[in-house]
């Protein structure tokens, strides 16, 4: 655990190699060689979840009191969260001894590209999108599944409580998922993959039924299955949810879509 490319605050070196897996798109956790190191006690993960967030660059210790009681700390916060940071130096020990490094008043995790989960997603996630830009959709499709698959569920699944930080960060992280599961079905459909898409885009739309983009997808499946029908009811499910709950309608984008169909 050192230095990574994303964030790094200029640090360099390096263990050489190490078996070490990170991982936060599903449950926490910490493995070394296989050896589960997850800390257990729900205020010391939501410690490790704010320096992971940060990897490689310095959190303050006022970061981490707001962030784990949101304005409004107990008397001892200080010395609580330097036990927090004792605790998680202790069970990441076995992966190097100096994991988390004291900067002035906070913390530093450091972290080698490939330990976490989520720097790898994203790195395959920019490698997919790049592939489609490029017009390698196939390419694209087995990179962007790959990334998918590093997903166990929804990120930091197990935390508990997570503070004003965390909670937007973990929203980012799942929208990417979705941004490039949405990639992932593109490059597929290009591939002329129509027929065995809708059963996937049709749990995605009754899963996020105001999402637009999977109900066009789902639509473009269809139709292109000689299945018109389909991609009609998936336009007007989506229009009767916008309407009832956000007082809008669909987009130009979908409209035309819905009369392509319509056209057949």
């Amino acid at each position: 655990m050192t230095a990574s490319g994303a964030g790094d605050g200029g640090m360099s070196g390096g263990r050489g190699p190490n078996p070490v897996r990170i991982g936060v798109l599903g449950p926490m956790e910490v493995l070394l060689d296989g050896e589960d190191l997850t800390p257990s006690a729900p205020m010391t993960r939501r410690t490790l979840a704010v320096l992971l967030l940060h990897a490689n660059r310095v959190v303050p210790l006022s970061t981490l009191i707001d962030e784990l009681w949101e304005g409004a700390p107990p008397r001892l916060a200080r010395k609580t969260v330097q036990t927090y940071v004792y605790q998680l130096r202790q069970l990441l020990g076995p992966l190097a001894p100096d994991a988390i490094e004291t900067r002035g008043s906070g913390y530093v995790l450091r972290l080698e590209a490939g330990e976490l989960d989520l720097w790898e997603f994203e790195r395959m996630s920019a490698e997919g999108r790049r592939a489609l830009e490029d017009g390698d959709a196939e390419k694209a499709a087995v990179v962007l599944g790959e990334a998918l698959d590093f997903w166990r569920g929804s990120a930091f699944a197990d935390i508990v409580a997570p503070g004003p930080m965390l909670s937007a960060r973990i929203a980012q992280v799942d929208d990417s998922r979705l941004h490039a599961l949405e990639l992932r079905i593109e490059s597929e459909l290009r591939l002329g993959r129509h027929r065995s898409l809708l059963g996937e885009l049709f749990e995605l739309t009754a899963i996020h039924p105001l999402h637009e983009e999977f109900t066009a997808q789902l639509m473009r499946a269809a139709y292109r299955s000689g299945r018109p029908g389909m991609a009609l009811s998936a336009f007007t499910r989506l229009r009767s949810r916008l309407v009832e709950e956000l007082g809008l309608e669909p987009s130009q984008r979908l409209c035309r879509l819905q009369q392509e169909v319509l056209s057949l």
